[in-house]
C-alpha cells in the first residue's frame, strides 16, 4: 500500500477547495474526511481492501462538503 502527500497551497485550484480543510485525506481515490484523522476510522477505510492504484497526474476532485 502506498500513500502520496499533496501541498495544497502548491496549486491555486486546491488552495481554493481545501486550504480551509486541511488535512485532507483521500482513501482510494474518495474524499475520506477533514479537519482531523480518526485513527480508527482510517484504519477501518484501508484494512481488508485492494488498493486502487492512482496515476502521478491524480488529483482531488471534489470539494469538501
Amino acid at each position: 500500500m502506498g500513500w502520496r502527500a499533496i501541498d495544497v497551497d502548491t496549486d491555486e485550484e486546491l488552495r481554493a477547495a481545501y486550504t480551509d480543510h486541511v488535512p485532507v485525506v483521500f482513501t482510494d481515490g474518495e474524499l475520506h474526511g477533514y479537519w482531523f484523522v480518526d485513527a480508527d476510522k482510517l484504519k477501518q477505510a484501508l484494512v481488508g481492501r485492494q488498493p486502487r492504484p492512482m496515476g502521478d497526474g491524480w488529483r482531488p476532485s471534489r470539494h469538501p462538503k
